[in-house]
């Protein structure tokens, strides 16, 4: 690692640098330390892809010396960094890591995967981070099987969504929003409440990814709450011609409880998005959701001039082009 750390303090012009170690059980947090001393010379990068799923024997400093690192990279805007199933990085990690990447005022992208052992206060962290990123036109987080998420983080998270880009004088520039909570079983309908809360600030928002696979305390009345948060996400484009509209929705809830009225929640509130031009919905194990609901749910988007409709469910599959 040392003889790596010292290479790369030579390519000065290095735009763009991907590093994997997957699945190794030899790296450390010595090693970390090394290839981080390497980041600090690459004043020209412009993107890092550093992906250590797996790294059972790294801990929270070496997270605290990769951000320290990426801080002083003022050229940096396309962040993709996973640690999944880094057993020994905590909540503490991952604020050292958001602490720092706050600083970096040029960012566009950010596509993290944290460990599944992230709470609250880890997902605090990381949304307090880039509340200060006015650039950033690309946030993609994965919190796949982080069971001890709960709807405070979901608040937090909200809340941060909500301030983002406060202060200038034109709209949050994001316009890709993806977030995966698949298997946060402690989400609750309140959590759905509590985020939706932060869309009304995305005004130029064009794409949208939310998937609650298998969080088993989600029904209808959270979906009615995402809802209402998309109704008033198209509201405030409409009123500004400058902005593109949401175009994308993806949305999953598979084996989560809803019911026929959920999808009459969803339908009622996308039939009046003019802008969209794709949908698509996983409703999979929900075996609530009849096929009349389902198509009276089709039938509400009639109006719409869409390219592609995909609507899973647990006794069919149905696309529409």
């Amino acid at each position: 690692m040392k003889h790596l750390s010292e290479g790369l303090r030579t390519l000065t012009d290095l735009r763009s640098i991907s590093i994997t170690f997957k699945n190794n059980r030899k790296i450390t947090d010595k090693g970390i330390k090394y290839i981080s001393k390497g980041f600090k010379g690459l004043s020209s990068l412009q993107s890092i892809n550093l992906s250590l799923p797996f790294t059972e024997r790294i801990t929270d400093e070496s997270l605290k010396n990769i951000g320290q690192s990426l801080k002083r990279l003022s050229s940096l805007q396309f962040i993709d960094f996973s640690f999944s199933f880094c057993l020994n990085v905590e909540d503490l990690g991952l604020k050292y890591f958001a602490d720092n990447i706050k600083r970096l005022t040029s960012l566009k992208s950010i596509n993290l995967m944290p460990n599944v052992i992230i709470a609250d206060e880890g997902l605090k962290s990381i949304s307090n981070s880039f509340k200060r990123l006015y650039t950033l036109q690309s946030l993609d987080i994965d919190f796949l099987c982080c069971t001890e998420i709960t709807d405070d983080g979901l608040k937090n998270l909200g809340e941060c969504l909500e301030h983002l880009g406060e202060g200038l004088k034109k709209p949050s520039s994001l316009q890709y929003l993806a977030l995966n909570f698949s298997d946060c079983v402690k989400i609750t309908d309140q959590g759905l409440y509590n985020l939706t809360k932060g869309l009304k600030r995305l005004d130029s928002l064009q794409s949208i990814d939310l998937n609650f696979t298998n969080c088993e305390n989600i029904t209808n009345t959270g979906l009615k709450y995402l809802s209402e948060g998309l109704s008033f996400l198209s509201d405030s484009q409409s009123l500004n011609s400058e902005i593109s509209p949401l175009q994308f929705i993806n949305l999953s809830f598979a084996d989560c409880f809803i019911r026929d009225e959920g999808l009459k929640y969803l339908g009622e509130t996308l039939k009046n998005m003019s802008s969209l031009q794709s949908i698509n919905l996983n409703f999979k194990d929900n075996l609530n959701i009849t096929e009349r609901g389902l198509k009276n749910f089709l039938e509400s988007l009639e109006s719409l001039a869409l390219s592609k409709v995909v609507v899973m469910t647990s006794t069919q599959q149905l696309i529409v082009e």
